[in-house]
């Protein structure tokens, strides 16, 4: 029996940042293993370079050759390529998608009787999407706002990889390593404010003598990694890394977490790891606030503010450093709500689609 061919449209780069091409690469890892045939459809080569920091070789790609901000503009080749490929399924994770863009693929499916199924990753609610299977992990969903017939609602469906899911977390009297990172990019250099207010001759504090280890996303330009990395040579507890395309290792040593609220978000939750979670996007404010009412994660604001931002940030740190009660119910809390089976969960959801 031949592999059934699974398609998943998603881009990434400095402006949509990794999070929608990582994502989308562990549900492609589980489907894979299921025995699917999964290919990556990308704008250009900006977004297979993301796909290949992810995942290296262990998925194919098709490049457009697109806009990715104008989806209607891939129509053309779409239709060729849909045509002499017939995939049985198209999972779309982009923002930039509208409605005429469902409605020139379910017309061009249905005129040339092509069985695929479509499918949609949201969080941006920006209608009822016309397709057979809809995911969405929020923590909490409006009533009936989608019709899909497959519905993958709620945290039980966040596709993370398993080796996040390492128990429960032991938690120190006092944090003594901090982990920082900003996901994929770091378009507003939340980072180098945040080093450079922690290790200023002037308002040096209690958060200097503290080991923190900060991630470099694959997105950074070189100009910043320097920039950053000038930190690391001046304060002997500072630690940059490079190149990580598996942060779950740095998270087991982690005993507090300064993070951007995208999916590096609830990895750590699901790791156990107390979180300080700032927004770079307005879908994330609203989610990652839904997570502070619950007590799962401490947000401490925008990116939008990068000063205000960074005072909140130490402000917190501080205060969570020496409270273990609350980093307590911060890690179980967030250990409760992400299991690490959501991408098993939505490849199996797919594959029955198409089954």
């Amino acid at each position: 029996m031949p592999e059934e061919k699974i398609w998943i449209r998603a881009d990434g780069n400095e402006n949509i940042a990794t999070g929608h091409i990582r994502r989308c690469c562990t549900i492609a890892t589980e489907l894979k293993r299921m025995g699917a045939e999964v290919v990556f459809v990308l704008s250009d080569k900006k977004s297979e370079k993301v796909l290949k920091s992810i995942s290296g070789n262990e998925f194919s790609a098709i490049i457009l050759d697109t806009d990715y901000q104008n989806m209607l503009s891939e129509e053309k080749t779409l239709r060729a390529l849909l045509l002499s490929e017939k995939p049985a399924f198209l999972l779309i994770d982009s923002y930039a998608v509208e409605k005429d863009y469902f409605s020139f693929l379910k017309s061009f499916i249905s005129e040339n009787l092509l069985e695929t199924k479509l499918g949609y990753i949201d969080d941006i609610y920006k209608f009822d999407y016309p397709v057979e299977v809809v995911i969405n992990y929020d923590l909490k969903i409006p009533d009936n706002f989608y019709s899909a017939p497959c519905r993958l609602l709620g945290p039980g469906y966040t596709p993370i990889r398993g080796q996040f899911v390492t128990g429960e977390k032991t938690i120190k009297d006092k944090a003594e390593t901090i982990l920082v990172t900003s996901g994929g990019t770091d378009e507003k250099r939340v980072l180098s404010n945040l080093m450079a207010d922690i290790f200023s001759p002037v308002f040096k504090n209690e958060l200097s003598k503290k080991k923190f280890r900060v991630v470099l996303g694959p997105l950074f330009d070189e100009d910043y990694k320097k920039f950053l990395r000038l930190y690391a040579l001046k304060n002997e507890n500072v630690e940059m890394f490079d190149n990580i395309t598996d942060l779950s290792d740095l998270m087991k040593e982690a005993d507090l977490a300064i993070s951007a609220a995208g999916t590096t978000l609830y990895e750590l939750c699901a790791s156990g790891v107390p979180t300080i979670a700032y927004s770079i996007a307005e879908n994330q404010r609203i989610f990652v606030k839904d997570f502070e009412k619950e007590e799962i994660v401490k947000y401490s604001g925008d990116a939008e503010d990068v000063l205000e931002l960074s005072e909140n940030l130490q402000r917190e740190c501080i205060n969570l450093i020496e409270d273990k009660n609350a980093r307590q119910k911060m890690s179980k809390k967030g250990q409760s709500l992400i299991d690490g089976k959501g991408a098993t969960r939505i490849a199996e959801a797919i594959m029955k689609t198409i089954g």
